[in-house]
């Protein structure tokens, strides 16, 4: 039936309906209120109102001030932003108030006015069942089905509105997130009165009091996240205070989490005349502004005050354009990993704690108090122009043109998003509008920040204990009675090949056990085609094949043996030995079998040249500068074994033609192009072309004088090296220099006494040389993988002694004139190898600080740990990041003038990323321990190095290594530095860099990178997971905090399940490297590597456990 009708009919009683039926009737309507489910009251436990929101209250009578609650609230918000920074306070400008409250008072106390007020008729119980022009049906749970005719419908009947559907307009919600809403008890805020908005997590937070007792927590919450409390305890609690941590966990604990989806609905709908919409009805954002309410409120203020439908269309489109961009706009930005969000997020910080008016400008657009479009755009253009001049000069800084240009671009999409909005808006065209609809839902975005995948195949809390128990008894076992641990740096068989000529051309008797002992080694390093490499997985190298069938030849081989048949047939099918690399063709040169013609000039004058000049070899890279400095004192000599009938046999059997006939000069630049990773440049042969010149009429007065200094220089390094020089490859050629000077000079007996420590020998393997020592490097290593372990496993008395040996290994002077030879002054460091090798290096100082700084007070008392803090910054270069052994001396890197072929970069110190993640983290560490000591000095330091270090991280998340395989061992400490450089595990970059990681695991569980990558700059996948590598991926996710717990799970699974009974690993391919092309096999990383990735996990695990509940749910 028909009824007499009200004026205005209102559908839907929640606060936007009951606001919309105040306003009216305090203009004199009739109103008839309609409410469907009157006790579904309850959501989210909490409402946030803006200032404008609770004006229009008053303005209508209804008071919720906040002196009417016993807690402080509606003051602002403060957003605890992901730099690591102090948080930024935004006050509410003038003054103006807001109020939180739970979402039931504010139901409730309007519902009351709303029955108090005279002119409302309120009906419950009442669902709208049809509308048909100005005809109204509704069905009552008593009095049945009514119809009226009304001159106005409202429908603030939310987002399912049955007004929406009778006007049949498309309503397509695009999902965004999800919100966890989670109610905490009994804690206090850290700014009461505030909204607190806690960014770096798998989304952001909103916090605020709602009660005297009780706080919301609003996550938000990435789609494709698995709905566990446990993940998210991962993914929100590194981001919040302790406060709120204990009631955080106690409400997980009891699962004690409401679910609701975020989505995203345009305004560009509000009806048609006679049938208004507001509210969620209307359209709806992101909740992250917590604008709804207030834009509900200020839709029905619009609408009364209105003089017609168009009126209220056209003020509202132009009215909440502003809090719809300004939701999806900020949702983006704090969510986005992109360069270009994260570029833009710390503009917007920038901003804010720069300029207080933009505080201001920003709490206006915020509040809706302003709504002018000119004010928004302003604020986001000024954003937008100081992330792009950000971006801009790291990119050129760093050289990275094409990806600037990619960032131009991106940071062109953020324009999209606001004017496809604004014309979808003001637009009348209906086909034009569809596909602005369109585009406009491909440009808000609802990528996942982090990546939650369900597999209820795999057990979510694998028990490591067992395995860790096993794998540590394994390491303590390799510790020395010295305390130490060392384990073997395996590298290539051309260093005892060179130990037998150096022997040869010295005229040192090799023993008869030592002679098979070095032939065992040359027998068990052969490639499976019988010949050599640069290492274990190399291809056939000429240069140490040839090395090796000459050595074995001096040794008494004969060339038709099996171990030297198939070396012969390489070498003639490769047309003798003239192709071979300039190292190869220098030693063959000292023997006799290669004419010094052929060699590529290694002028002794170039030391004579002036300091400033950038290639004068004091700025080469230390390992070439000493390398080069004995080749140049040989070739200034050009000395060659007198000639015996084992080198006329070694003449005819390397080359294919008389060795009288041979064209040598021809030879100088003929390489054989596999063996070659670094040509030699136009600018180097030009240099070897006037070189040569020079060669043929050179001034014996300046050869003298650069050979006499020459010696000083090498007399140096072996003095302050204990004889063993800086590595087994330039302490060979310093001993022949040495002889060549003197023979009987007393100091060759000790470097030939010394170099013994150069050498490991078993029965297995036989006699090998080592690439490196490295004592304290696996001892610092060592001393941490065992902290990590200690709260899971004894041992206590291991890492004692091993702090106790590591104290003994700091350089307490420096020495004597070291400017005049180079070097920098190495007191305070800690060498890779042990105290007397002389040559301390950054990295290995930091990770030896890492493991004395929580060493008792009478381990510490035996080192200076100020001097090593004082070394490690001598090793920071200008740019920021850390060199190795010192900080580089020139801007170019004189790769142009590299001559080594077969490896690169190897000319001057670089900034390594693994060096300056490794001092960052003892600078760290030093300056929390002790903030009194160079606190200024050591923060200007760790900024400059978190700089570089963010300026390195790759498009996709990684880190390029240098001094291991590759970009997992890059990333890893890439993680590392960035953490100890921000205190933040929230950073976007260590977002991205965990990303990446999760990204490249294997199906087995493990990581496995090939070594294929160091020389193509590309990640390239291994065939199997690496057990180290795996190792140092779990490191990197685990001390970032990061939430892919069931990757993360894999990971240890995979390290498990490869682990023998012994509590070892296999051995696999080589994880070390230098120069791009020479692998080194740690054998001691496949020990303490496993043992920290699997110690932080059972950390982590534990943790995970300790929560309430929490196991059942895992």
């Amino acid at each position: 039936m028909i009824t007499s009708s009200p004026d205005v009919a209102v559908i839907g009683a929640g606060p936007v309906g009951c606001v919309t039926a105040l306003a009216y009737a305090r203009s004199g309507a009739k109103v008839m209120l309609l409410e469907a489910q009157p006790n579904n009251t309850k959501r989210l436990a909490g409402e946030w109102l803006h200032p404008p929101g609770l004006q229009i209250l008053e303005n209508l009578g209804v008071s919720l001030s906040p002196l009417l609650v016993n807690y402080a609230t509606g003051l602002g918000f403060v957003v605890f932003a992901d730099d690591g920074n102090k948080p930024i306070q935004l006050n509410y400008p003038s003054g103006a108030m807001g109020f939180s409250c739970e979402h039931n008072l504010i139901v409730s106390t309007l519902r009351k006015a709303v029955v108090d007020c005279d002119g409302i008729d309120f009906i419950t119980n009442a669902r709208v069942t049809k509308i048909q022009g100005q005809q109204l049906t509704f069905q009552h749970h008593k009095h049945g089905e009514t119809t009226i005719f009304t001159k106005g419908i409202v429908g603030a009947d939310g987002r399912s509105s049955v007004a929406r559907k009778a006007l049949d307009i498309a309503h397509k919600p695009k999902l965004i997130s999800y919100m966890a809403g989670v109610l905490l008890q009994d804690i206090e805020l850290p700014f009461e009165g505030f909204g607190h908005v806690f960014l770096g997590g798998a989304g952001p937070a909103l916090v605020y009091r709602i009660g005297e007792n009780q706080v919301r927590m609003c996550l938000d919450v990435p789609l494709g996240f698995e709905k566990k409390p446990a993940h998210l305890w991962d993914a929100y609690s590194p981001i919040l205070p302790s406060q709120l941590l204990r009631a955080f966990r106690k409400a997980l604990a009891q699962n004690q989490v409401v679910w609701v989806a975020n989505q995203y609905s345009s305004r560009t709908h509000y009806g048609r005349p006679g049938l208004a919409l507001v509210g969620d009805a209307t359209g709806y954002f992101h909740p992250m502004t917590a604008t709804g309410m207030t834009v509900g409120f200020m839709d029905a203020e619009c609408l009364v005050r209105s003089q017609s439908f168009d009126n209220y269309q056209r003020q509202r489109n132009f009215g909440t354009y502003v809090p719809e961009m300004l939701a999806m706009t900020l949702h983006q930005v704090f969510c986005g990993d992109s360069e270009s969000a994260v570029a833009i997020r710390r503009a917007i910080y920038q901003m804010w704690r720069q300029e207080p008016q933009e505080c201001v400008r920003t709490m206006h657009l915020l509040s809706g108090a302003q709504t002018n479009i000119l004010h928004f755009s302003g604020s986001f253009l000024k954003g937008l122009a100081i992330a792009v001049k950000s971006v801009f000069k790291d990119n050129i800084s760093a050289g990275k043109w094409r990806h600037l240009i990619q960032s131009l671009v991106a940071f062109g999409q953020w324009l999209r998003l606001p004017l496809v909005i604004a014309l979808s808006r003001f637009h009348k065209h209906q086909r034009v509008n569809m596909k602005l609809e369109e585009i406009k839902d491909n440009s808000v975005s609802n990528d996942n920040k982090v990546s939650f995948i369900a597999d209820n195949k795999i057990e979510l809390s694998i028990n490591s204990t067992t395995a860790l128990e096993r794998a540590v008894d394994s390491l303590l076992s390799h510790q020395l009675t010295n305390g130490s641990w060392e384990g073997e740096v395996v590298w290539c068989p051309m260093l005892p090949a060179q130990y037998v000529l150096m022997c040869y051309i010295t005229q040192t008797p090799i023993s008869s056990e030592r002679r098979l002992a070095l032939l065992k080694q040359l027998k068990t390093t052969r490639l499976s085609c019988g010949l050599w490499g640069l290492h274990e997985k190399s291809q056939p190298y000429l240069f140490v094949t040839t090395l090796i069938y000459v050595a074995a030849r001096i040794l008494g081989v004969e060339k038709e043996e099996p171990l030297l048949a198939p070396a012969l047939e390489f070498i003639r099918e490769q047309g003798g030995i003239l192709a071979i690399p300039t190292w190869g063709k220098f030693w063959l040169a000292m023997l006799n079998v290669y004419d010094w013609r052929g060699v590529n000039p290694v002028l002794p004058e170039a030391w004579l040249l002036p300091k400033w000049i950038p290639a004068h070899p004091g700025n080469f890279y230390c390992h070439t500068r000493l390398i080069y400095m004995p080749m140049g004192f040989i070739y200034g000599r050009k000395f060659q074994v007198p000639v015996t009938p084992l080198i006329e046999t070694l003449r005819s059997e390397l080359y294919v033609s008389d060795y009288q006939q041979v064209n040598f000069s021809k030879a100088r630049l003929n390489l054989r192009q596999e063996e070659v990773y670094n040509p030699p440049s136009k600018v180097l042969k030009l240099i070897y072309f006037f070189s040569n010149l020079y060669e043929r009429w050179h001034h014996q007065g300046w050869r003298s004088k650069a050979i006499a200094s020459m010696v000083d220089c090498i007399r140096f390094e072996l003095q302050t090296t204990d004889y063993t020089s800086l590595s087994p490859v330039s302490g060979l050629l310093n001993i022949i220099a040495l002889w060549l000077y003197d023979s009987n000079d007393a100091d060759i007996q000790r470097a030939l006494k010394r170099f013994e420590g150069w050498i490991w020998q078993d029965e297995r393997n036989g006699l090998r040389i080592t690439g490196a020592r490295s004592s304290t490097w696996d001892t610092g290593f060592a001393i941490q993988a065992l902290q990590a372990a200690s709260p899971h496993v004894d041992v206590s008395t291991s890492l004692l002694r091993g702090q106790q040996f590591l104290a003994t290994q700091q350089i307490p002077t420096t020495f004597p004139n070291i400017e005049h030879f180079h070097r920098i002054n190495p007191k305070g460091g800690f060498c890779f190898a042990g105290v007397w090798h002389g040559w301390p290096v950054s990295d290995c100082t930091a990770e030896a600080l890492l493991g004395l700084l929580d060493a008792p007070p009478e381990i510490m008392a035996n080192c200076n740990l100020h001097d090593a803090v004082e070394f490690i910054l001598r090793c920071q270069n200008s740019d920021g990041g850390f060199g190795s052994y010192e900080r580089r001396k020139i801007r170019s890197t004189l790769e142009w003038m590299n001559p080594a072929e077969m490896f690169a970069n190897s000319m001057t110190e670089h900034s390594y990323i693994e060096c300056t993640a490794s001092c960052l983290m003892a600078l760290r560490k030093f300056c929390d321990r002790y903030p009194e000591i160079m606190n200024a000095e050591i923060d200007i330091a760790i900024q400059r190095a978190g700089l570089w270090l963010r300026q390195q991280q790759k498009p996709d998340g990684s880190w390029l290594g240098f001094w291991g395989v590759n970009f997992i061992y890059g990333t890893m400490f890439g993680i590392h530095g960035l953490l100890a450089a921000t205190n933040n595990t929230n950073d976007a970059a260590i977002h991205k860099a965990c990303d990446w990681l999760i990204s490249k695991q294997k199906q087995d569980g493990g990581w496995g990178e090939h070594f294929q990558g160091c020389l193509s700059g590309e990640y390239i996948e291994n065939t199997e997971s690496q057990v180290t590598q795996t190792a140092w991926a779990m490191m990197g996710l685990l001390k970032a905090g990061s939430n892919h717990w069931e990757e993360i799970n894999r990971g240890a699974s995979f390290l498990i399940d490869m682990q023998l009974e012994n509590g070892t690993w296999e051995k696999q391919d080589m994880s070390g490297v230098f120069f791009h092309t020479a692998l080194l096999d740690y054998t001691l990383y496949r020990s303490y590597f496993p043992v920290w990735a699997l110690s932080l996990y059972e950390s982590r695990r534990q943790e995970r456990l300790s929560m309430r509940k929490i196991e059942q749910i895992c």
